[in-house]
Parts: structure tokens; sequence; C-alpha cells
């Protein structure tokens, strides 16, 4: 059957890639990628190759990669640029909600901060400071901050994100919530299942919504008003991308509490850095 021929072709990757040879007799002007953090990845880049189109634009929130491997250069490098609009730069201008960042590091270890080895790597000092809460110690503090937080604004109800461990921590945890009040969405969910309950969550069916790997991209939810960290990751990319689910802007919600129960070296340093940036990041009034 002749396909007929249209301005605008959008398509998944997965999609891209299997149909490459048959696409790039059709001469593709523009080729706009979505996560395109993801181009330096081999099967990516036999997308790009394959169409060939003329312009070659890119959209991402976190334009960098833990390997080292080049984004820039599949978008014409640092010449290529029209415009880069990162995270600090839309939180100083008011276009994202504003994270308001609860760091609940009640639990360090006071003796073994007196004696700290300074020569440790990030991850032997995490595992040395910070103490090991109990799944129902973490819900009962979680919701006590929650109820703290509604003193202050009455009109605050939590939908919150919370980023466990594993699937076997989701199912721990879900039993120490108030019934009703706490969903799930994990990959041994089937796709009906994990649509039902991300519906119910954004409908406000359910106050939590526990996840483990798959909120980090590609995932929409506005009305989420509250993070909660409680896995440890040393991916600057995917903690940003985990922040970055919560400050979404709606009409009833202007800021974002965010939970972090790992408290570890590298989160904060991270928070730290992103706090200079939109400091010093200069406001545009145009």
């Amino acid at each position: 059957e002749q396909v007929k021929p249209t301005d605008f072709v959008f398509a998944t990757f997965q999609t891209l890639h299997s149909q490459r040879e048959t696409l790039k007799e059709h001469g593709f002007d523009i080729l706009v990628v979505d996560e395109a953090h993801h181009i330096a990845a081999r099967t990516y880049a036999e997308v790009k190759d394959s169409l060939n189109p003329e312009l070659t634009v890119g959209m991402t929130a976190t334009p960098f990669r833990l390997d080292g491997a080049d984004v820039l250069g599949a978008f014409g490098g640092t010449n290529g640029h029209v415009g880069r609009y990162g995270l600090a730069w839309a939180l100083k201008h008011g276009h994202l909600a504003k994270p308001r960042y609860h760091v609940l590091a009640d639990d360090l270890d006071e003796q073994k901060l007196k004696s700290l080895d300074y020569s440790a790597s990030l991850g032997d000092l995490n595992k040395r400071l910070f103490l090991h809460r109990r799944d129902d110690q973490i819900v009962q503090i979680l919701e006590e901050n929650v109820q703290s937080t509604k003193k202050v604004n009455a009109k605050f109800s939590p939908q919150a994100i919370v980023y466990c461990r594993n699937i076997r921590h989701i199912e721990s945890l879900l039993s120490h919530f108030q019934p009703g009040s706490a969903t799930a969405v994990h990959s041994r969910m089937n796709r009906g299942q994990r649509e039902a309950c991300i519906r119910a969550f954004r409908e406000g069916e359910y106050s939590y919504i526990l996840t483990c790997d798959l909120f980090n991209e590609g995932v929409d939810i506005p009305e989420t008003n509250t993070l909660v960290f409680l896995r440890p990751t040393s991916s600057p990319t995917i903690f940003l991308q985990q922040l970055g689910r919560g400050l979404r802007k709606t009409k009833s919600k202007r800021e974002c509490h965010v939970f972090d129960f790992v408290a570890s070296l590298e989160n904060m340093s991270l928070l730290t850095q992103l706090q200079e940036e939109v400091e010093t990041t200069p406001f545009e009034s145009a």
C-alpha cells in the first residue's frame, strides 16, 4: 500500500530505527529529537545518519551523560545551538514550580562524624555517616512532615511520587501507609494496571504513588506537588530528572515539597550547585 506523503511524522525511536531504511527515501528536512541526551547512543546515531536531515534539533533537560559521550556534537556543537534554557534558568524566571527541599538528615551518626576519614570515597562516607531507618519509621516521619506542611498551608494536600529502591521496598512500604492512601507502579505490572494507577493518582484518589526506575523520563504528572527520595543515585541526570517530575506548574501549584531521606553527600553537592546556578543566572526581562 502506498503511503500518503505528510508534512509531519511523529514516531517513537524504536519505530524509526526499525523503519530507517524505508524512511530515508522520503528525504526529511528537519529531525526533532526529544530526550536528546540519548543521541550519543549508537542506535540513535544510526537513525539520524539514515534520515540525513538538513537540520537536527534536540530537546533535553539533562544534556550531559555519565559516560562522557558527546551530545552537543550531534546538533552542530556549541556553535550550532540557538539557545540553552536549563533548569536554573527556568527556576530563575518562574517557569517551574519552586522546590521546597527538606533534607531529612536527623539520622546522622554524630559519633562517626567526629572520627571522619576524609580520604574515604563518597560512597563509603554515606554508609558510615547515615544510619538506616526502618520502613515504618520512614512513613511516620513523612506523614509528620506532611502534617507540618499543612499547618503552614491549610490547602496543602499531598500528591507525592515516592522513589523506592526496588519492588520489594515498594511492597514493604505500602503496608505502612494508611489504607487507601497509597498505590504503586512498577515493572511487574502490565501496562493497563500501571495506567489505571497513574490515572487514579492524578485524579486524587491516592496521596502517594510508589515507584522505582519508571518515572525518570517520559512521564508527565503535573499534579505532583511532593517528591520523596528513598533511593540513592550516583547519576546527576537521574537525580535532576526525578526532581523535575514535581516542578511542572499548574493553576493551583506554584511550589513542590521534596523530602530527601537519602541525604547523600552527592545529592547535597548537586543541590548546592543548582542553588548557586539559580542565584548567578541573570534575570532577562524580555
